[in-house]
């Protein structure tokens, strides 16, 4: 168990600002990748964008498989970092590190689970309702805690 503070609202929200600028680079690169897949694939027929007029850009944008190949590719950007070390670059800037109560690292099912419930960020609206415990919606269903670091002791857990 591990004695530092749990992370409050606004420290959470200034490390969400960070990882979402990197997010959206992650989204960016999964989408050109996407892209440049298509297209070629196209040129061979499969998919047949003909009904699109050759736009490959309205295709994907029509195509729920691609959806959610872009919300895969960012959802494990921040299940990689949670599970290898508990923190993103945004949390290690705030000195900020996901954990278990007894300071281990979480595992794969409970940053799934994070991902899942963090709701874009809004599931840290709980912590306003638990001023005390300052737990998020995210941390009560992965049985997991968000701490704050000491400047010293900033650094990522080992991988188990």
């Amino acid at each position: 168990m591990t004695n530092h503070p749990h992370a409050g609202f606004f420290r959470r929200l200034a490390a969400l600002v960070y990882d979402t600028l990197l997010a959206a680079s992650v989204w960016v690169s999964a989408h050109i990748v996407g892209f440049i897949t298509v297209a070629i694939s196209a040129q061979f027929g499969f998919p047949n964008v003909s009904h699109f007029n050759g736009d490959i850009g309205a295709y994907l944008m029509s195509q729920a498989w691609y959806s959610l190949y872009l919300i895969s590719a960012v959802a494990l950007f921040f299940i990689w970092f949670w599970t290898h070390g508990g923190q993103t670059l945004g949390m290690k800037a705030w000195r900020l590190r996901i954990q278990n109560e007894d300071g281990s690292t979480i595992h794969l099912r409970q940053a799934i689970v994070r991902v899942c419930f963090a709701l874009g960020g809004l599931g840290n609206l709980a912590i306003l309702v638990d001023p005390k415990r300052k737990r998020a919606l995210q941390d009560r269903l992965s049985d997991s805690v968000v701490i704050v670091l000491p400047k010293g002791e900033n650094k990522p857990l080992p991988k188990h």
